[in-house]
């Protein structure tokens, strides 16, 4: 399907950050689609901004899905897991988790190098330090968006969106 529009990464580099209302909307958007696709067995793998599509009609749309089972994405998305192989809906939601994070501050939650020892043990800066005026729960949302084991994390595309838009 050709989709006319800019990917979430153009956006970025355009504005650097998104506001509030626009970020979540993006979320829950994109969580649509991924628990559209994790119903159905398929995971992305490699979820990041110029993987999210914002077409000119206003939909969001998903973009390259990994078909490669060993794929591992890219560091600064993939959760702690997928670096070991373990490959579950869990990782896309991690993904989506950074972007938005990305989305909201203007910076990625966890810069390297060593990205393992950053995401083990969640080493990122609260979102709230970052930007003024976000939501009181945004750092609550994150600490469970992110932690390092999945079991932790939320367990759908459809609880982390509402966790997001619960946040406000």
């Amino acid at each position: 399907e050709f989709i006319e529009g800019k990917t979430l990464r153009s956006l970025l580099q355009e504005r650097r950050l998104l506001g509030w209302p626009e970020s979540l909307a993006l979320l829950k958007d994109t969580a649509a689609a991924l628990g559209h696709a994790h119903g159905k067995g398929v995971l992305h793998r490699d979820l990041k901004p110029a993987n999210i599509m914002l077409a000119g009609s206003g939909a969001v749309k998903v973009l390259d899905f990994s078909v490669d089972p060993g794929s591992r994405g890219n560091l600064p998305y993939t959760a702690p897991e997928q670096q070991q192989g373990k490959l579950t809906a869990a990782i896309d939601l991690y993904a989506l988790s950074v972007v938005f994070y990305e989305m909201l501050t203007g910076e990625l939650p966890f810069k390297g190098p060593n990205f393992p020892a950053q995401k083990r043990e969640a080493l990122y800066a609260p979102a709230s330090g970052l930007v003024a005026g976000l939501p009181n729960g945004l750092d609550g949302f994150f600490k469970v968006a992110l932690a390092p084991e999945p079991r932790r994390r939320f367990a759908t595309a459809e609880a982390l969106a509402a966790a997001a838009e619960a946040a406000a």
